[in-house]
């Protein structure tokens, strides 16, 4: 059951020709793949679903499979590991999302128990709290994470009820907005969730939407939208994940078409990742993705059980 529905929130389909005749004009941004990590020799992942990176430059990453969090040096060389299944103080069930703060504590989407469940960095029980559930809702299911550490908020995506929600780090809840359906500002299952504090911009993708929408963090107001459904530079047939970079650009992962194109803070595409060798940089199902510090991208395939590490330019 827990694999299913791993598979059912990150996976769609393999790999699908990407911009067909055209992909030979398209621009590319080529990427360094520094190394992959593939989990410890004697526990290596089952489906991976997430990754974030400290200040401590330690490596997080998030194998619901085993309802654990798998630590990493900077080299990628394997630290410990932390979290138990089960549905008791500190447990896990099913988590597939997690968030990091300036102090390098973990929040994690703990689905099946409907909660978010804080560890510290070395991944000691801090607290947890429950997602707010209103009247006529259906179990909410948290699914991403991320922390605004200057305004002391946290923003979850509810895949379930299509909203995202606001609380404290301390889990309080603050608000929401959100509904099912196909208008700007609605969703068909919102997913993984992204940041940009320098202009209080969240990010959102909106799966079944085939889109990315931006919304001002502090109003929950639409702000713009990223992509539409299409294989052309630009389009999306299954977006994943998002993440921003240090001049805000926007990054998009889909796990059909096996790539990530970049977009700029106006939504317009740049160009699509590619390698040395001046051809498409291909991922085997792309998930989530995060870019830290130092323009380091990490990827999370998947289907491969690994996450790739890349240097951006």
């Amino acid at each position: 059951m827990r694999i299913l529905y791993i598979l059912l929130i990150f996976l769609s389909a393999t790999l699908a020709p990407f911009f067909g005749a055209g992909a030979a004009e398209l621009k590319l941004e080529p990427v360094e793949h520094l190394f992959d990590i593939k989990g410890p020799s004697n526990s290596p992942f089952s489906l991976p679903t997430d990754v974030v990176v400290g200040k401590n430059q330690h490596i997080y990453v998030l194998d619901g499979t085993h309802g654990k969090i798998k630590v990493f040096d900077y080299n990628g060389r394997f630290l410990f590991q932390f979290g138990r299944e089960g549905s008791s103080e500190g447990a896990l069930d099913t988590p597939v999302g997690i968030g990091i703060d300036g102090s390098d504590n973990i929040y994690v989407c703990d689905s099946q128990n409907a909660r978010i469940v804080v560890f510290d960095s070395k991944g000691g029980f801090l607290r947890d709290f429950d997602i707010q559930k209103k009247e006529g809702m259906v179990k909410p299911d948290p699914v991403d994470i991320i922390i605004d550490d200057l305004k002391g908020y946290v923003y979850i995506t509810d895949n379930s009820n299509m909203r995202i929600l606001v609380y404290t780090k301390a889990g309080k809840y603050v608000g929401e907005w959100g509904e099912k359906g196909e208008p700007e500002g609605s969703f068909r299952y919102p997913a993984t969730i992204s940041f940009n504090p320098d202009k209080s911009l969240l990010y959102v993708v909106d799966v079944l939407n085939t889109r990315v929408q931006a919304f001002n963090s502090d109003t929950g107001k639409f702000v713009r939208q990223i992509g539409s459904w299409g294989v052309l530079p630009g389009e999306m047939f299954r977006p994943k994940g998002v993440a921003v970079d240090k001049k805000g650009r926007v990054y998009v992962t889909d796990s059909y078409m096996d790539v990530i194109q970049v977009f700029d803070d106006q939504a317009d595409f740049q160009h699509v990742l590619g390698n040395g060798s001046k051809k498409i940089q291909r991922f085997t199902s792309p998930a989530s993705i995060f870019i830290d510090d130092n323009n380091r991208l990490y990827v999370v395939e998947v289907l491969e059980n690994r996450v790739g590490v890349y240097k951006l330019k």
